[in-house]
């Protein structure tokens, strides 16, 4: 299954989760068009290439 992601160039809300400036906004392929409006309306901007996955934090033992 195929991701895409814009970047949000304003506070935004997506399907009830908020982004701010700077933050990735990952889509389902199948929502691309929603993706597109949202950089037609100057909301987020294209990524150039895929955004690098937050590492997750391990608790220590």
């Amino acid at each position: 299954m195929s991701k895409v992601s814009v970047k949000a160039l304003v506070r935004i809300d997506v399907d009830g989760q908020w982004y701010g400036p700077g933050e990735w906004i990952v889509l389902p392929e199948e929502q691309k068009v929603r993706a597109d409006a949202l950089v037609a309306y100057g909301l987020a901007e294209l990524a150039p290439v895929a955004p690098v996955k937050k590492a997750r934090r391990t608790t220590g033992s």
